[in-house]
């Protein structure tokens, strides 16, 4: 009975999740117009972007995560999701704010100048300890199906990001291309893992 209403609401939820990305990408355009000079480096202000980008998704996550067929649909499996897959979705929304958060947080203590350094780096030491734990026990606690599309998808960011890097290290060996920083580098690869996900996850959709 309510295989028939889970799709259209289901639609619906994200309908208004999009709408809520458009409204937040547009305060980053007005927030990096107005505080723009602020930022110490280009690579800060595409780590703010990529962290909306991080909680749009999750908040995408979270809207879908309360419709099983619409969320079965979105991660391909058969039918509707079972209540394993919305904790598994959930907990991935929850990492996705914690990545936002992260990246955000570097740029925030460098810009009002607090707190210090060290004590700021207690944020993202938090949050590597939290990632390495989400993905033992989820990896560990996934079934075969979810291990295999990780692996695929894991291969396929790699691939991109392994190319990427090594055109651009050569051309900047070599004096063609300016120095990048690890900071860029981590933002950009952030930035690409998003774009590939979301690429192969709308590929898988439609196949």
């Amino acid at each position: 009975m309510s295989t028939q209403t889970d799709v259209p609401r289901g639609n619906n939820a994200v309908m208004i999740t999009r709408v809520f990305i458009v409204i937040a990408l547009l305060g980053a355009a007005l927030f990096l117009g107005a505080y723009g000079t602020h930022l110490a480096r280009w690579s800060d202000a595409v780590a703010i972007v990529v962290a909306l980008m991080c909680a749009a998704s999750a908040l995408r996550l979270a809207a879908e995560s309360f419709y099983p067929d619409a969320l079965g649909a979105r991660i391909g499996v058969e039918g509707p999701s079972t209540a394993r897959e919305v904790r598994q979705v959930r907990l991935q929304a929850m990492l996705l704010v914690a990545l936002a958060i992260a990246l955000v947080w570097p740029v925030t203590a460098t810009w009002l100048h607090w707190p210090a350094p060290a004590w700021a780096y207690v944020v993202t030491a938090a949050f590597i300890l939290v990632r390495i734990t989400y993905t033992w026990v989820v990896f560990a606690r996934a079934d075969e199906f979810s291990r295999q599309r990780t692996r695929q998808m894991g291969w396929w960011i790699f691939f991109a990001g392994q190319t990427a890097l090594l055109a651009y290290a050569s051309a900047e060996r070599l004096g063609l291309a300016p120095t990048l920083t690890a900071w860029d580098i981590l933002v950009l690869m952030q930035f690409l893992s998003i774009m590939m996900a979301a690429f192969l996850g709308k590929a898988r959709t439609a196949a």
